[in-house]
């Protein structure tokens, strides 16, 4: 399965008649001493390609209805004939074994390691109506043991309402107290991002010795002086500019903190504390520092 290309020339060295082999396939050949070079051949896998495909899908994120194309056909016969392109349910079909194979692999992993896992709910469509917190909770939970980490589970991060509150009850009383840190007492953690939302809408809210709500008041002044066609005495005056730059600057480290803490990254603690805590203690005692060795 192996040829043998007689190579007289050094790679790089000129030719007579001709110039430097500059080719990139003379990358994907393995020179030996005696100067030949070693070609294995290349055997076309349906299987193989039908499952790059799928991965190719995925990670672009592609419509499944692609491979339905005729130009995308037409590609494919162009670079292999002997590729058959299947069709979108075929691709669905084999992506979701992907998935599959993936997570168990996961799943695996997980029951290996010796490690806690901190879960963070998002309240989506696909949870069922009504929102209840006998629902939810069995939501949650069912998740947890697909996956396997019902016994490994650190905290489990929720917004701020009675609901949820209740849901951590209900997981508590579903899942053993052995597994749980401190029999549960740090189970339930709030949204950090939620209660910044609700400080921020509260003092938003607060209104001046008139009863006036003083940042309705200004909002409502920015608009009327960007509103298009109104006339120049109603632009906003120069303490209303003050007050909106003072306004700005405290705003905007709610929302510094809220995009660090929020979105699909969901950083750790050990991300953003050196923003916020730039001053870490140096007088540690030795019991301290011999609890920091272990753990690093």
């Amino acid at each position: 399965d192996v040829l043998e290309i007689d190579d007289d020339v050094e790679v790089g060295e000129k030719r007579k008649l001709g110039p430097k082999l500059k080719s990139k396939v003379w990358e994907d050949f393995d020179k030996i001493k005696d100067g030949s070079v070693l070609v294995e051949k290349y055997v076309f896998n349906q299987d193989v390609a039908r499952k790059e495909l799928a991965l190719m899908i995925c990670v672009n994120e592609y419509l499944l209805s692609m491979v339905d194309h005729a130009g995308f056909r037409k590609f494919c016969a162009a670079m292999q004939p002997l590729f058959k392109v299947v069709s979108r349910n075929t691709i669905r079909k084999d992506i979701l074994d992907m998935y599959e194979v993936q997570k168990q692999s996961m799943v695996n992993q997980f029951q290996q390691e010796e490690f806690r896992i901190a879960v963070t709910t998002d309240m989506l469509m696909y949870v069922p109506h009504p929102h209840t917190t006998e629902v939810i909770s069995d939501v949650l939970n069912d998740v947890l043991m697909d996956w396997g980490i019902d016994k490994k589970v650190s905290t489990i991060t929720l917004d701020n309402c009675s609901t949820n509150d209740n849901v951590v009850k209900e997981m508590q009383d579903k899942m053993p107290l052995s597994s749980l840190m401190l029999r549960g007492k740090l189970l339930h953690m709030c949204c950090a991002c939620h209660i910044i939302n609700l400080m921020v809408k509260d003092g938003l809210g607060i209104k001046d010795a008139l009863g006036v709500k003083v940042m309705e008041e200004a909002i409502g002044r920015i608009r009327e002086t960007i509103g298009f066609g109104h006339p120049h005495q109603k632009g906003m005056r120069v303490e209303d500019w003050k007050f909106a730059r003072h306004v700005c600057d405290r705003l905007k480290l709610f929302f510094d903190v809220t995009e660090l803490l929020s979105g699909t990254s969901y950083v750790i603690a050990n991300l953003f504390s050196p923003r916020y805590v730039p001053n870490h203690r140096t007088d540690v005692s030795s019991h301290e520092r011999e609890v920091i060795e272990i753990l690093d």
